[in-house]
C-alpha cells in the first residue's frame, strides 16, 4: 500500500500547503497559537524533507514587533540563513521600552530570559536585517542612532539586499544617513513611504539622492512633512503613478514638483490653521490639471481646525468640479483636531 514516503515531493509540497489554505500563515496574519500555525510547526519537526517544504511557508512574513534589538539579533543569529532565506516580509518596530512589551515573537521557541533591552542600536538592526537575504518588502520604525554609532549601518544593511522592492521607515533617526542613502543600492525600489520621517532628519538634499538611486523604478512614493518648498526638487520619476504628501501654506507648490509623472492615484493630506485651505486647494487644484490626462483618483484630508467659510468651501468646490468633469474619483475628509 502506498504511504506517505512514497508519494513524489511536488505533491507532499502541495499536501503542506493545503495545511496554509488561505495563506494566513505566509502572510502573516495567523497568531502563533493558531491552528494552521501550530500544524505546519509540528510538520517541520517531523524530517528533513518536511522541513524543507514547510520552512518557505512558515517563514515568509515575519512580525518581529516590541521587542529589544539585542534580543532581536539573538533570534535572527538563532534561526540561522537556512530559515532566514525564506523570509520576504519583515516588519521591525523596536519599542521605546522592550522590557514592558508582552509581545511574543513569532515562531520563537527559546526559553531564554529576554536580555536587557538595546533601544539605540543600529548594529543590532543592520544583524537583523543581513539575516533575511531575500526580503522583498521591509517596514522599519523606531530605529535611533545611537551615541557614537555608525548612522551608515541599517542603511548598509538594506542597500545590500538584492530583492528589496517596497520600503517603509518611520520614525527614528537611525536611517538618515546622507552619505549612505546616496551610494549604489543593488535593489531598485518600486514602493518608497517615508510619511512619518521627521523631515530634520531627512533633509530635502538626502531625499533627493535617495530618490534618484530608484528614479527608474519608483511608482509608488510617499514622503514626510516638508514645511517649506522653497528648496524643494523637481522629480523626474517617469513610472510613478501613487503619490502621498503633506503640504501646508508655505508648501502648497510641492505636488507641481512631480509634473513629470504620470500620476494615477494623488493623496494629499493638507495641514494648515483656520483660513489656510484655500491657498493649498487652489495650488493642488494646478497640479490636478496639469495631471488630468492620468489621473484616476484624487483624495484631500484637510488636518485643519476648521474651514474658515465660504472662501475654503469655493475652493474646494472648484477642485471636485474640476475633478468630476475630467472623470477623476474625488474624496475629501476633514479630519479634526
Amino acid at each position: 500500500m502506498t504511504g506517505w514516503n512514497d508519494l513524489p515531493t511536488e505533491l507532499k509540497e502541495i499536501v503542506v500547503q493545503m495545511v496554509d489554505d488561505e495563506q494566513t500563515v505566509r502572510n502573516g496574519l495567523a497568531r502563533g497559537s493558531s491552528e494552521e500555525g501550530q500544524a505546519l510547526i509540528a510538520l517541520s519537526a517531523m524530517d528533513r524533507e518536511l522541513h524543507a517544504l514547510v520552512s518557505p511557508i512558515l517563514w515568509q512574513t515575519l512580525d518581529l514587533n516590541y521587542h529589544s534589538m539585542s534580543r532581536l539579533e539573538f533570534f535572527a543569529a538563532e534561526i540561522g540563513p537556512l530559515k532566514g532565506r525564506f523570509a520576504r516580509h519583515l516588519t521591525l518596530h523596536q519599542p521605546y521600552n522592550a522590557r514592558d512589551s508582552q509581545s511574543t515573537m513569532s515562531h520563537e521557541r527559546s526559553d531564554r530570559a529576554s536580555p536587557p533591552p538595546s533601544l539605540e542600536s543600529l548594529a543590532d538592526a543592520a544583524a537583523v536585517i543581513y539575516a533575511f537575504p531575500n526580503l522583498v518588502e521591509a517596514e522599519l520604525s523606531n530605529i535611533f542612532q545611537g551615541e557614537g554609532q555608525e548612522p551608515s549601518l541599517a542603511v548598509d544593511a538594506l542597500r545590500s539586499l538584492p530583492q528589496l522592492k517596497k520600503l517603509s521607515l518611520r520614525a527614528g533617526d537611525g536611517f538618515s544617513s546622507p552619505t549612505s542613502l546616496a551610494l549604489p543600492w543593488k535593489s531598485s525600489l518600486v514602493s518608497l513611504n517615508l510619511g512619518e520621517v521627521d523631515d530634520t532628519h531627512l533633509g530635502v538634499s538626502f531625499l533627493r539622492h535617495f530618490v534618484d538611486r530608484h528614479s527608474n523604478t519608483l511608482q509608488e512614493l510617499l514622503l514626510p512633512f516638508y514645511p517649506d518648498d522653497a528648496s524643494f526638487p523637481t522629480f523626474f520619476l517617469p513610472h510613478l503613478h501613487t503619490l502621498t504628501l503633506y503640504v501646508n501654506d508655505d508648501s502648497a507648490l510641492l505636488p507641481l514638483s512631480f509634473s513629470a509623472s504620470p500620476l494615477r492615484i494623488l493623496t494629499i493630506k493638507l495641514i494648515g490653521e483656520e483660513g489656510d485651505v484655500e491657498n493649498m486647494v487652489h495650488k493642488l487644484t494646478e497640479a490636478v490639471a496639469e495631471h488630468r490626462v492620468t489621473l484616476d483618483a484624487v483624495s484631500v484630508e484637510a488636518f485643519a481646525h476648521e474651514l474658515a467659510g465660504d472662501s475654503d468651501q469655493e475652493a474646494l468646490d472648484d477642485l471636485q468640479a474640476l475633478c468630476e468633469k475630467e472623470q477623476i474619483c474625488y474624496d475629501f475628509d476633514l479630519v479634526g483636531p
